[in-house]
């Protein structure tokens, strides 16, 4: 009796599973470099210009309708989002020394993008753009500035829009490889007062597979 509760528990729990899997059309793994920067809305004094800071990204990504040249996609990604400052450091005198100092701030974020793609086909090559919501959690920060006090009131749910080019290779290996760049800018803010307001924006340059 023990073991066909457990064997009824187990099917309850795998069905899911298996409806997922009867709906997914292809899957893959996908990853690269993330350019990213921030933009700093300041009403006194003038908002700073930072720089693009490089860092990682890598995203498992699901297909669920192959239509024609539609396909649904949700992409789960993690990204290490942030900016750099390089200035130079100035003497009593007044007069640079010939040292630079670079301030490195990351953000670490994990991301749910579903997202509408169209695909066409062109021999071996399927170029396609997708594009669609992104939805991004704050999970770590590594903050070198002064300033950590506004790091520290970030928000940790952020609002956005994702938009893509790529193209899938196929008939060169076993599996399909694709190139892909993204262009991702948040909507809603990660920090917010009267006097600031700084919103994320990151270039992705990815290579993956699909299975």
């Amino acid at each position: 009796m023990n073991r066909l509760k457990a064997i009824c528990f187990a099917l309850f729990f795998m069905m899911p599973i298996f409806s997922f899997a009867q709906i997914v059309s292809a899957w893959g793994i996908k990853t690269g470099l993330t350019f990213a920067n921030q933009n700093w809305d300041a009403s006194s004094p003038a908002a700073p210009d930072w720089q693009y800071r490089q860092g990682l990204n890598s995203s498992l990504f699901f297909e669920f309708v192959n239509q024609s040249h539609i396909h649904l996609t949700a992409n789960f990604s993690y990204s290490q989002k942030g900016f750099v400052n390089k200035f130079d450091v100035i003497s009593n005198s007044g007069e640079t020394n010939g040292l630079t100092f670079v301030r490195n701030e990351r953000l670490d974020y994990v991301s749910f993008s579903p997202a509408v793609k169209y695909q066409q086909s062109a021999g071996k090559l399927m170029p396609y753009v997708a594009v669609g919501p992104r939805f991004d959690l704050l999970i770590n920060k590594q903050i070198t500035g002064l300033d950590k006090n506004i790091f520290d009131g970030y928000q940790k749910k952020i609002f956005g829009v994702s938009a893509g080019i790529g193209t899938e290779i196929k008939g060169m290996f076993p599996f399909v490889f694709l190139i892909e760049a993204q262009y991702n800018q948040d909507i809603t803010k990660s920090y917010s007062t009267e006097f600031l307001s700084i919103t994320n924006r990151t270039f992705d340059l990815q290579f993956g597979i699909k299975l």
